[in-house]
């Protein structure tokens, strides 16, 4: 969750800070990146992670690109520090493929019994054999989404 927070926030004022990022010696230069006027709800959250943010930013597989960066600093950042940058970015990965994943119906049917003769499964919640649809009326409890 935090990952996604942190990737929103960083993008808003990435341009602003990466310059005094990139070129940060100590946790004073990153605080005092932060540090601008309409900064105060990031300095809240990123100042407390100063250390954290210096260790990610001296990866060697701290990537080159803007999105990318972003996006590993972010979700380096979402452990809070209570677990390593790395942990922290297989846990957002585990995260992200968890809902790509998550199921749903695709396909529901129903064994109907039609005045035209046919017993058996319908199709698309209509007889198979003459098309009549299926009420979905209150006394079912079902909606009608067609």
């Amino acid at each position: 969750m935090y990952g996604f927070q942190y990737t929103q926030m960083l993008e808003g004022l990435w341009d602003r800070i990466e310059a005094a990022l990139l070129t940060a010696q100590s946790e004073d230069d990153v605080k005092a990146a932060f540090g601008g006027e309409g900064y105060s709800h990031e300095r809240q959250e990123f100042v407390p992670l100063a250390a954290l943010i210096l260790q990610v930013l001296r990866e060697k597989k701290f990537p080159k690109k803007r999105k990318p960066r972003i996006k590993f600093l972010a979700e380096s950042l979402a452990g809070l520090g209570r677990m390593s940058a790395r942990r922290s970015r297989d846990v957002c990965s585990s995260e992200r493929t968890e809902a790509r994943r998550a199921t749903a119906i695709v396909r529901y049917s129903f064994r109907v019994e039609c005045s035209c003769g046919y017993r058996g499964q319908s199709v698309n919640l209509s007889c198979a054999k003459c098309g009549a649809r299926i009420p979905l009326d209150r006394d079912l409890g079902l909606l009608e989404v067609f």
